[in-house]
């Protein structure tokens, strides 16, 4: 899961956020079985890629026809013709992927009609030959009201009684055509495609969950419930409710359970159940990366990735965050996760939490004002009536090494021919605020640096927070050392963390958490009454 946020509109919020804290700035999942569908094909030369198929349907001679519900796929691409007019066709975007294929759900009753009907289909595959390809797959319901009101449902499919041929005629699409000398075709069971879901009908057929948003997590961070427009979500969802819900939508059982199978997990259909977004933020470029990766532990969530926008190296400023939650030593599976902008911010929000709702993660990222650096708010919350004992959060980060209580990476860039040319060498370092028994380690297996952060216990109804910061600087330019100047905040502690910034790294600020008449952690102070008012009335900062 991917947090990244900028401030190149709203530096005020960044400020609000800190202040939040009493902080001063200056300058294993479980896999559905896809679903499986007879496809037709015949058996071809291998330089032959484009099929015809064809199939007379009888219908009864009277009645109404109310819906023709008709699911269809290809390997690669179809056309489907119904009594002569074009009802169908795959869509795969301006560029050609296999990647891209999706099952068509339409509703095509305006081209049936009562008696007989002709279905003619050309089917075309992509480049080298695929075992049983070209090959097409079909499912549909005829459905008609006879005059005494009662609704008939005519079942069509792809089966062994369709023909086939390599070389149609002319006028093979025609409404009266017939064919001669086509052959019957071969069956083979395949997995569907994912079915396309049209983007006027997202909410109708797989509306957003909301993340949940207890109260003790709007006290730790206020507003956090506040969300653009700019939102994404992973989540499992009950598929036999989606079913009844669908079925009273569509009123076709076949197509209220092939939604259902599709929402129940969402994915990008590339094969996985992730989403990820790219965004230029202030100093960098954010990657968004919410939903397990097919490959990796289900206790993990992603980001975040902060590059800046020349001389990045992809993958080497923290390589993407991996983060993990573990309560009583066990790991904790975020499998549900939702990711938010605050309204009018560019303040970002993660949410996670296991399927059973009794372990709540979110994050809140955004990069203060004229810094190279990143803050990440983590919260661990608990909705139940039992304590979280033993919460842990490990922050995994590639190729970075420990150092004390932080993971520390050096790259060098080599130099390139644009303005910013130099080669350069840059440091990023991650660690906490709070480093009362945070633990640096580095894991050789998968080369991670790994941050230990204790959490202690959860009481029920409490949400416990902790602060993570980013930070990027230059070490060298063309092979000579960056000098390096500390600016602190008056009274702010010696030993304050150093946050550089500017290109040419001469500028350090440093962030402190300063003593609060409370005497509790993280204090809220003054800002707390003033948040809201920041959060709606700041104004565009200089862009860094």
């Amino acid at each position: 899961m991917s947090w990244i946020v900028s401030f190149a509109r709203n530096s005020l919020l960044a400020s609000a956020l800190m202040a939040l804290w009493g902080l001063e700035l200056s300058v294993q999942m479980a896999w559905a079985q896809p679903a499986m569908g007879e496809f037709i094909h015949l058996e071809l030369p291998e330089e032959v890629q484009e099929v015809y198929f064809f199939k007379q349907v009888q219908l009864p001679q009277t009645g109404k026809i109310l819906r023709a519900w008709t699911a269809a796929a290809a390997t690669h691409e179809f056309i489907l013709y119904i009594n002569g007019q074009e009802a169908c066709r795959s869509r795969y975007g301006r560029v050609p992927s296999a990647f891209r294929l999706c099952e068509e759900i339409e509703d095509l009753a305006q081209y049936f009609r009562p008696g007989v009907n002709r279905l003619a289909v050309r089917v075309r595959r992509w480049g080298v030959q695929q075992a049983n390809s070209p090959n097409f797959f079909l499912q549909a319901e005829v459905q008609l009201e006879d005059r005494t009101g009662q609704v008939q449902k005519i079942p069509i499919s792809t089966d062994q009684t369709w023909l086939g041929t390599a070389k149609a005629g002319p006028a093979w699409n025609s409404a009266s055509f017939q064919p001669k000398g086509w052959q019957s075709v071969k069956v083979v069971s395949m997995p569907r495609p994912p079915a396309r879901i049209p983007k006027e009908k997202q909410q109708e057929i797989a509306p957003d969950l909301p993340p949940p948003i207890p109260d003790c997590v709007r006290r730790a961070i206020p507003y956090i419930h506040e969300q653009s427009v700019w939102a994404q979500q992973v989540v499992w969802r009950d598929q036999q409710a989606d079913f009844q819900r669908l079925q009273k939508l569509f009123q076709c059982d076949f197509v209220a359970q092939r939604y259902a199978q599709q929402i129940h997990r969402a994915n990008t259909h590339m094969g996985d159940t992730f989403n990820i977004t790219g965004y230029p933020v202030g100093n960098g470029w954010v990657f968004t990366t919410i939903g397990p990766w097919p490959f990796i532990n289900t206790t993990w969530t992603l980001g975040p990735e902060y590059q800046y926008p020349i001389q990045w190296n992809p993958g080497s400023t923290f390589a993407g965050d991996q983060v993990s939650v573990f309560v009583g030593g066990q790991p904790v599976s975020l499998e549900d996760q939702w990711m938010w902008k605050i309204h009018k911010t560019d303040v970002v929000v993660a949410a996670a939490t296991d399927r059973e709702r009794k372990v709540y993660f979110y994050a809140v990222t955004f990069a203060p004002p004229k810094l190279k650096a990143l803050l990440r708010i983590y919260v661990v919350a608990n909705p139940g009536d039992k304590p979280l004992e033993n919460v842990v959060i490990r922050n995994h980060i590639h190729r970075a090494k420990p150092e004390g209580q932080t993971l520390k990476e050096t790259v060098v860039h080599q130099p390139i021919a644009d303005a910013a040319g130099d080669k350069n060498t840059r440091t990023m370092i991650t660690g906490l605020l709070e480093t009362e028994g945070v633990q640096a380690r580095w894991e050789e297996e998968p080369k991670m640096g790994v941050l230990e952060i204790p959490i202690g216990t959860v009481p029920p109804g409490q949400a416990v927070r902790r602060l993570l910061y980013h930070l990027t600087y230059l070490e060298t330019v063309n092979d000579k050392p960056v000098p390096l100047r500390r600016s602190c905040h008056p009274g702010a502690n010696p030993k304050g963390r150093l946050w550089p910034v500017g290109r040419d790294g001469a500028v350090l600020a440093a962030i402190q958490r300063p003593n609060h008449p409370s005497g509790g952690p993280w204090p809220m102070g003054p800002a707390g009454g003033r948040f809201h008012r920041r959060c709606k009335n700041a104004g565009a900062s200089p862009a860094v």
